[in-house]
């Protein structure tokens, strides 16, 4: 097994431990990080390790190290920003991503904040080593459509599962429990190897194929037909839904469409999905879980027992069969 190696720079101390502490629990990969306070530390450290990715507070003085300063614009895409709520500390051209530090005091947006920031890391350790080709959509599918649900774990599963689909897909519509704040990493994440287009969905908005289609985190969604034409109804949650987006609310929307559909449940805690994935197999849908290799399988295992799944697969196997569906 390789070693991912990164290079962690930030002024508390108490976030750099915390941080380096969950990044080895959950990144499973054999990693090194390299944490220090200092712009000429880490520079150090980035002339010894030559690290897969540099995580930096927007907090850090360039200014105060020039080669430094100098390394983090030439590649700013190695680099991943933690910016905190002010906003008001270094900014830069482009990186690899940004993400606003939670406070350590709320443990669901802190723990949320690690998964995406592995996320993060995970996309620049791969873009290493594959490397995906854009290519113009042709002949565009109109008549099927694909629902992907996914809850903790879902980052990394969807980019593997989406690598391969066709130029020409049917519309695919993710729904992946987000907070608000981090829809722009998360519609980066999934776009930097999909061969389509990935866009965070609008209010109204019509449903193209040729796309990849994320619902924006902290909010709701409702898929409708009219006049053959597929739109999304896209509003903040005022009926207390435990989960933002819910899938089993947008399950439930997708069983008045004409469309061929296929819905696909993924890694995640609790049962969000199962219900609604019920009511599709119910109705004749194609529908798959994710086998125990999920990094959570609570929600595939709540689908199975509930008799929603028609197929129980691995990513990779999903990975291979999702293309033929499309076509």
């Amino acid at each position: 097994m390789s070693l991912l190696r990164l290079v962690l720079m930030m002024p508390s101390a108490v976030h750099r431990q915390q941080i380096c502490e969950d990044l080895k629990r959950i990144i499973k990969e054999e990693v090194d990080i390299q944490s220090c306070s200092s712009e000429r530390l880490a520079y150090s450290k980035i002339q010894q390790i030559m690290p897969h990715g540099v995580i930096i507070s927007d907090q850090a003085n360039l200014s105060g190290e020039p080669e430094f300063h100098k390394w983090v614009h030439q590649h700013n895409k190695k680099v991943i920003l933690l910016k905190s709520h002010a906003g008001s500390g270094i900014r830069l051209k482009e990186s690899a991503c940004e993400l606003i530090i939670p406070s350590k005091d709320n443990a669901d947006e802190w723990g949320l904040f690690v998964e995406l920031l592995a996320d993060a890391i995970n996309t620049l350790y791969t873009s290493e080593k594959k490397h995906s080709v854009r290519l113009k959509s042709t002949k565009h599918n109109t008549s099927k459509i694909v629902f992907i649900g996914a809850s903790t774990g879902g980052g990394a599963a969807i980019q593997d599962l989406l690598r391969s689909i066709p130029s020409n897909t049917c519309p695919i519509i993710v729904a992946q429990h987000l907070p608000a704040f981090a829809n722009d990493h998360f519609r980066q994440q999934i776009g930097r190897f999909c061969p389509v287009p990935t866009d965070v969905l609008r209010d109204q908005q019509i449903i193209d194929s040729g796309h990849v289609w994320l619902i924006p985190g902290g909010h709701q969604a409702e898929i409708y037909e009219k006049k053959g034409q597929l739109y999304i109804h896209v509003f903040e949650d005022k009926q207390g839904y435990r989960y933002h987006p819910c899938i089993d609310h947008l399950f439930y929307s997708a069983t008045g469409l004409s469309n061929k559909m296929l819905a696909i449940l993924l890694t995640g805690m609790g049962s969000d999905g199962a219900h609604g994935l019920r009511e599709l197999k119910d109705q004749g849908v194609e529908t798959w879980v994710q086998d125990e290799g999920s990094m959570i399988p609570s929600m595939p295992q709540a689908a199975l027992q509930l008799g929603a799944v028609k197929q129980k697969l691995s990513i990779q196997s999903m990975q291979h069969r999702l293309p033929s569906w499309i076509k």
